[in-house]
């Protein structure tokens, strides 16, 4: 009988613990974005590094996911640009919000691996991309699957706008969210490799008047 009772507090407070684990997961707080010429961040989470991605052939980057930076800036201005990268966790809120106000030109699926998102090298994997025109130019928005990730919600279409505090995705469990906008919009960047960051609220870099 003992036995039985052990198990049985086993199973329902794992029970309990799951439950909990995914309603914290899904969660979705209001956020209120801060005024002023700013380019916020999609996502919550950790930034992975901020990357100046000069015109033409990328450098300073892993060899494996060089053709893969390239194949995701081949419709931006040739011109450089500014890739942060933001690994969230499975604790973090995995709703995405607009970081500028634009208009959606294009949304493109891109298949890939699924290996963990906590490092750069997760570009390579399965890929939800869109492209944005916005006052800054145009900027890319990329949703990129982890390790357990299988679904990424894009809720948007070609056509529609983009409006800063608006939710616009969501992604299952750990997974990484990066922005990539032209460097001559850009005034000053005020993240840093491995700043914690939340969406909809945190300046990534503030807008350049010229």
């Amino acid at each position: 009988m003992t036995v039985i009772l052990i198990i049985t507090f086993i199973l329902v407070t794992g029970a309990a613990l799951l439950s909990l684990f995914f309603r914290n997961f899904h969660r979705d707080p209001d956020r209120i974005p801060p005024e002023g010429p700013f380019i916020l961040s999609p996502a919550d989470g950790k930034v992975l590094d901020v990357i100046e991605l000069p015109a033409g052939e990328p450098v300073d980057l892993p060899k494996g996911i060089i053709g893969r930076v390239k194949a995701f800036t081949d419709d931006l201005a040739d011109e450089p640009h500014i890739m942060i990268p933001i690994f969230m966790n499975p604790f973090n809120v995995h709703v995405q919000w607009a970081p500028l106000d634009g208009k959606v030109l294009n949304i493109e699926k891109r298949e890939g691996k699924f290996v963990a998102a906590y490092s750069i090298q997760a570009l390579e994997n399965a890929t939800i991309e869109m492209l944005v025109d916005t006052r800054i130019g145009k900027v890319k928005l990329l949703q990129t699957a982890g390790y357990l990730v299988r679904h990424i919600h894009n809720w948007l279409a070609v056509g529609e706008d983009l409006k800063v505090g608006n939710r616009w995705g969501k992604m299952d469990f750990g997974s990484q969210v990066t922005i990539i906008v032209p460097k001559k919009a850009v005034g000053e960047i005020k993240v840093k490799k491995d700043d914690i960051v939340q969406a909809g609220e945190t300046v990534l870099a503030t807008i350049s008047n010229t």
